[in-house]
């Protein structure tokens, strides 16, 4: 079968054959004249904000996992810390990668990030509805460890009125 396949490949009407092309889909090409490239020659106020953008973007947005990492003091921001310093580590370099291992890497962090909206969202539930179980039996550290905390939503709407004192 992989031979008629090699003999067919080798026909000069190859392209006709119905087998489609062994081309990878993500590949990188030389860039063609007609592209400029605006990192590199800057040729107007454009193209500074052009590099800008497209520089401090990386920058940003590892900042912004880095402070969702550190606002909280819980497992799950433990693994946003770890994630930006590796990153951070790798620093520019990062952009010299391949487009496919880029894309992978940065959904490395989306995919995290899913996770921990999915796990914080059953611990909320599994400790607002079983609290009274957690403080009882001294697992309050357990909640903290993971930021649980609930909300009671018959008080959200009690005003208490502040007194003069006289």
């Amino acid at each position: 079968m992989q031979y008629q396949v090699f003999k067919l490949e080798q026909r000069p009407d190859w392209e006709s054959y119905g087998g489609g092309s062994n081309n990878p889909i993500l590949s990188n090409p030389l860039p063609r004249p007609e592209d400029r490239d605006f990192i590199s020659t800057k040729e107007s106020y454009l193209d500074y904000l052009r590099h800008g953008i497209f520089y401090w973007s990386y920058w940003l947005s590892l900042a912004i996992v880095l402070a969702t990492g550190v606002s909280w003091i819980t497992l799950f921001c433990l693994g946003y810390m770890i994630l930006s310093f590796i990153y951070l580590w790798m620093g520019q370099n990062v952009m010299m990668r391949k487009r496919a291992n880029l894309v992978a890497s940065w959904n490395v962090i989306i995919g995290y990030t899913f996770c921990v909206i999915l796990a914080k969202c059953a611990l909320q539930l599994m400790g607002c509805v079983y609290a009274d179980r957690f403080v009882g039996a001294r697992s309050c550290w357990l909640m903290q460890l993971f930021g649980v905390t609930c909300m009671n939503p018959v008080g959200w709407n009690d005003y208490v009125a502040i007194s003069k004192s006289p």
